[in-house]
């Protein structure tokens, strides 16, 4: 019998691999890819607005819309790959390509005429201002 010393870590590498096989077994239709493009977003609210930041890394401005209804803002685009390679040549492929979507149910204090989005560096900044009647109000009080 031979000894193999086992690396903890060395094994989790190849785990997607091994998943994404069992998966292609299983499922001959099955394109890993498919649901491998997903925007990390973060989501802030402030005092008198939302903001929605998507990374978009490799996506080009004209290749995202953002549309807006019954209070679901909706984020859809496509991430196209550069140039078709010879695919005998490619030892790894690892970064995803293809639509993709992301949606968002607004609260009913944001005021939808004045949201603004801006793109720039592969970064979507998405504000939605707060309708002013739902803004705090500081009210005084007098001492007598």
């Amino acid at each position: 019998m031979t000894m193999t010393k086992w690396i903890p870590r060395q094994s989790l590498l190849n785990v997607e691999d091994d998943f994404d096989s069992f998966l292609k077994n299983l499922y001959p239709t099955y394109d890993a890819s498919f649901c491998a493009l997903m925007p990390n977003v973060d989501i802030e609210e402030l005092e008198k607005e939302f903001h929605i930041v998507a990374e978009l890394p490799g996506v080009k401005k004209e290749d995202v819309h953002i549309q807006l209804e019954d209070n679901i803002l909706t984020v859809t685009g496509e991430k196209k790959r550069e140039n078709e390679t010879d695919k005998k040549n490619i030892h790894r492929s690892e970064r995803s390509f293809g639509n993709f979507q992301r949606t968002f149910r607004l609260p009913e204090q944001t005021d939808q005429s004045t949201i603004q989005a801006d793109f720039k560096d592969g970064i979507l900044n998405i504000v939605i201002p707060k309708k002013e009647a739902v803004l705090p109000k500081q009210i005084e009080i007098n001492v007598k």
